[in-house]
């Protein structure tokens, strides 16, 4: 009596095959690690805009917080930045990025600010985010040089 064993897969066949779900499981978590780091770029960007929100919304000139040469921006007492949300934002924007502040900079001069920020990667070949005063979201490479968002 003959046996038949051609039944199972032989061991080439198991190899290509694993080989393959390993080569797809790689792709997905490139894709994966990628898009964490946008997402990071992006509760940048929000906690950026709600800062913004929160001064046009609550804050009329003059302002309490004068420096025209930008400096991390902190919580002083009595300060534009010393509001419980913004203070909430500042602390948001320090802890998804590593450490990284965001700078602020206003002026009495003509009541102007700006608050800019790097972003955790780059995006479209810009590395901060900057708003300003002048109604300004937008990307750019420089940090903040004075109270206007750079062009």
């Amino acid at each position: 009596m003959k046996k038949n064993f051609q039944n199972g897969f032989t061991l080439i066949e198991l190899l290509v095959v694993i080989a393959i779900i390993g080569i797809l499981a790689s792709v997905v978590i490139a894709s994966v690690g990628s898009s964490k780091d946008k997402a990071v770029n992006t509760a940048i960007k929000k906690n950026v805009d709600t800062i913004k929100t929160q001064i046009l919304l609550n804050f009329s000139p003059p302002y309490d917080y004068s420096i025209s040469i930008p400096i991390p921006c902190v919580p002083i007492v009595g300060s534009l930045f010393n509001d419980p949300i913004i203070s909430t934002a500042l602390n948001k924007i320090e802890n998804d990025n590593n450490g990284e502040r965001a700078f602020c900079a206003s002026t009495e001069e003509n009541w102007a600010w700006a608050v800019s920020v790097k972003l955790k990667v780059p995006e479209k070949g810009f590395t901060h985010w900057c708003v300003d005063s002048f109604g300004t979201s937008k990307l750019q490479n420089v940090n903040l040089s004075q109270t206007k968002c750079e062009d």
